[in-house]
């Protein structure tokens, strides 16, 4: 299920701040630039780990795991700005600025998550009141659960421990048959496979794959980025487009079948 983030900092008040004083500066460049931030998580492990980098704390039971480091060194994962008093660039990670000491019942959130299918976490949330400065109020990160077509292809969104030796994606065929819709697909799904097993055919170049049953009564596999430019939701939509009017590759080449 995917999940929506959004930054908003419309509402931030700027500090008065000079070249003599300016790390209230620094501080509105910072909150200025999260504002418009989105990105797509595509679990709810992945919504806990952004909250928990909002809150500026580590997930340390799973920090050194290939999933979260994938997950972590992301490019949107941090943000570069212009710091205009002090003249030079700063690169920070996804979250408020200052020192952040506050409590988060992230455990919580992701329930309300669930439950409602949006949260609003105000900046305030992530400091202790003695570091929390007002002119941030009204400042929020929101998360909402994105709908998926009612009918939705089988699909796999992979990190980057499924890629091989040659940088591949290799699907966890496992987990694709135990939510196939019937023997035909997931007989389709142990072809692909062999075929990988085989060798003759390397992987996936994109870190998702998804199974649609074609016009012509076929099954068919295809790859595509799912990322924070190319939504789930999006993809998926397209691919039951897509399916509804188009043959498989076999029948459009006139390909034999093994």
């Amino acid at each position: 299920m995917p999940y929506k983030v959004t930054i908003s900092t419309k509402a931030h008040k700027p500090m008065r701040a000079t070249k003599q004083n300016w790390e209230p500066g620094t501080t509105n460049d910072h909150v200025q630039a999260l504002d418009g931030f989105q990105c797509m998580e595509m679990t709810l492990t992945e919504v806990g780990w952004r909250l928990e980098m909002f809150a500026g704390t580590k997930p340390w039971d799973v920090y050194d795991t290939p999933y979260y480091k994938a997950w972590l060194y992301q490019g949107y994962n941090t943000l570069t700005y212009h710091d205009r008093l002090c003249d030079i660039d700063r690169t920070t990670e996804i979250c408020p600025p200052g020192f952040k000491q506050g409590y988060m019942n992230i455990p919580a959130l992701l329930e309300s998550l669930e439950r409602e299918g949006r949260i609003v976490v105000p900046f305030s949330k992530a400091y202790d009141i003695r570091q929390y400065n007002k002119h941030m109020d009204g400042c929020v990160l929101t998360v909402e659960k994105i709908d998926l077509p009612k009918e939705c292809p089988n699909y796999q969104v992979m990190d980057e421990s499924r890629k091989n030796g040659s940088g591949e994606y290799i699907p966890d065929f496992n987990a694709l048959r135990a939510t196939a819709s019937c023997d035909e697909e997931r007989a389709y799904i142990d072809s692909v496979e062999k075929r990988i097993i085989d060798g003759k055919f390397s992987g996936f170049h994109w870190n998702m794959v998804y199974i649609t049953k074609m016009a012509c009564g076929h099954y068919e596999i295809f790859q595509a980025p799912a990322n924070e430019h190319y939504p789930l939701n999006e993809i998926l939509k397209s691919a039951q487009d897509h399916a509804a009017t188009s043959k498989c590759t076999h029948c459009i080449c006139n390909w034999q079948r093994t």
